[in-house]
């Protein structure tokens, strides 16, 4: 079987089975869990960083293919940021990777660089990110925090608004009374992230007919389509984008615990509004809902008001945020077993709605707002011990 079917059969025989399910977790920390450092040559880095190249000559041979990604990854930021990175660079950018996890874009935004090996440490890292979820959340049910229909179908009344489930040739109908209702759309790939495969479709600008354009969708993947969002206030940041709060929760002995949240922005004529597609985003204080930072994006471009609008981030007070609390509050409790989750979440006139939920949460958003690592604050929360390497 390929690693990246584990989940979804998992999902499906491991409901049932509890072998299966625990298997399957396993399988899935083992391949996590690879192509690390060893504690002994991370210290002794640590210790004495002149002896980072003769450490690294080891990995590149152990881990040849993976250093030789690491490598492709960094040429290719390097390329997307148009900066120069030097062999030194290039080899802490390495060991970052190989010791604590980091991508070549982290070592970047997290301007690691000028920072010493514990302060590093502080950060959650990606790939201590994803290790992490898979400690915490069901590896189950965290797939409804995942799958775009399953989300659907587990937390309909929270979306406030219509959408379909496409998945195959006995869909046609319903599509066709969906885009009767709905002619403007917003089309989601099941499985895909950070904004990936997210359109807004007009069916009469499709250049096929409604036929041939469903029978191009059931032939690609699976797809969840939604009616728009009709966004209230938040609109002032940007128009053209749903203007979404990026809403955390840590669940520890039953007990819901909001932190970490954050604004995400559009920009002009751009429909979404995620960090990674170039938005732009502030930081939240989780009590007040008072935006508490300025602006920034993951390109490490700093606003004070939106570059487009020129709508002041710092001081702005959220709406309805006690709303908010009680809707991510709910959202949670549903899934009480997937104890850390991040939600996206739009203010309309029917108040706060779902717009995504996000079983693996990036916190590149957090962490870069506010300058400091949030290692400690996410396993107090969760009230766990080290759970990493």
């Amino acid at each position: 079987m390929n690693l990246k079917d584990i989940e979804p059969f998992t999902f499906k025989y491991g409901r049932k089975i509890k072998l299966i399910k625990k298997i399957g977790l396993n399988i899935k920390l083992k391949q996590l869990n690879r192509h690390w450092m060893s504690k002994k040559d991370v210290a002794a880095v640590e210790k004495a960083p002149s002896k980072m190249s003769e450490v690294l000559e080891k990995y590149k041979s152990s881990e040849k293919d993976y250093v030789a990604s690491l490598k492709k990854k960094i040429a290719s930021y390097s390329k997307k940021a148009n900066i120069r990175i030097d062999a030194e660079t290039e080899k802490d950018i390495l060991f970052s990777s190989l010791a604590y996890g980091f991508m070549p874009d982290e070592y970047y935004i997290y301007e690691l660089k000028d920072k010493t090996f514990e302060e590093r440490k502080a950060y959650i890292s990606e790939r201590e990110r994803i290790i992490l979820f898979y400690n915490v959340n069901d590896i189950v049910n965290m797939q409804y925090a995942r799958n775009k229909q399953l989300t659907y179908k587990l937390y309909k009344e929270f979306y406030k608004r219509d959408a379909l489930e496409v998945k195959s040739a006995n869909d046609l109908d319903a599509f066709l009374a969906f885009v009767e209702k709905h002619p403007v759309f917003v089309q989601k790939n099941d499985r895909k992230n950070c904004g990936q495969g997210v359109k807004l479709i007009n069916i009469n600008e499709t250049g096929c007919s409604k036929e041939e354009y469903f029978k191009k969708l059931v032939a690609d993947d699976e797809y969840l389509l939604e009616e728009p969002i009709k966004q209230a206030v938040l609109s002032e940041f940007n128009e053209s984008s749903v203007n979404t709060v990026r809403c955390r929760t840590y669940i520890n002995n039953g007990k819901v615990k909001i932190m970490h949240c954050n604004i995400r922005t559009g920009r002009n004529g751009a429909f979404i509004d995620n960090g990674a597609a170039g938005g732009v985003m502030a930081g939240i204080d989780p009590e007040t809902g008072i935006i508490d930072t300025d602006a920034m994006t993951e390109f490490g471009e700093i606003f004070t008001e939106h570059p487009d609008t020129h709508k002041v981030y710092k001081g702005y007070q959220m709406p309805d945020w006690e709303g908010l609390r009680k809707t991510a509050t709910e959202l949670a409790l549903k899934l009480p077993d997937v104890r850390c989750v991040g939600w996206d979440l739009a203010y309309t006139e029917k108040g706060w709605c779902l717009v995504e939920a996000n079983g693996r949460s990036q916190f590149i958003g957090p962490q870069l707002l506010y300058k400091k690592g949030i290692k400690s604050e996410i396993t107090e929360a969760l009230g766990v011990k080290e759970l990493f390497k």
